[in-house]
């Protein structure tokens, strides 16, 4: 049994010396993107990581994996305190991936449902993935 590499992709809109400061809405914010190709029979490991803070209540975030338009992974994480800072980091493989370029899109989102509750993406935020075949 063989792996094959076939493309890699990543998005760092912040490595970490850096801050982001951008709020998480009830609506949802993208947080990364990028593009990757991908043949018959392929997989795709993907790797985000994501810091984040409450500025009010205890906010309750959902992470969100999409492959073009399709939902591949949701998670859920949150704070206890308000100025807590959190760091997420979510793994997944997408199986079954159909042949051609696909756009991966990691998204967050504020689903406590009060509007109290505040956080806001700090960074780091990375979010990358590697096509491969096994032969």
């Amino acid at each position: 049994m063989a792996i094959i590499i076939m493309d890699i992709g990543s998005s760092i809109p912040s490595s970490g010396s850096e801050t982001l400061n951008r709020e998480i809405t009830t609506g949802g914010i993208t947080l990364a993107l990028f593009g990757l190709a991908t043949t018959a029979s392929n997989r795709v490991i993907l790797n985000a990581t994501v810091s984040f803070a409450s500025l009010l209540g205890a906010p309750e975030i959902l992470f969100t994996m999409m492959r073009d338009t399709a939902v591949i992974f949701t998670a859920r994480g949150g704070t206890l305190a308000v100025n807590e800072n959190r760091t997420t980091t979510l793994h997944m493989i997408d199986t079954n991936v159909p042949t051609g370029y696909h756009a991966y899109r990691l998204l967050a989102q504020e689903v406590s449902g009060s509007p109290l509750n505040q956080a806001q993406v700090t960074g780091p935020v990375t979010y990358s993935g590697v096509s491969y075949e096994i032969s």
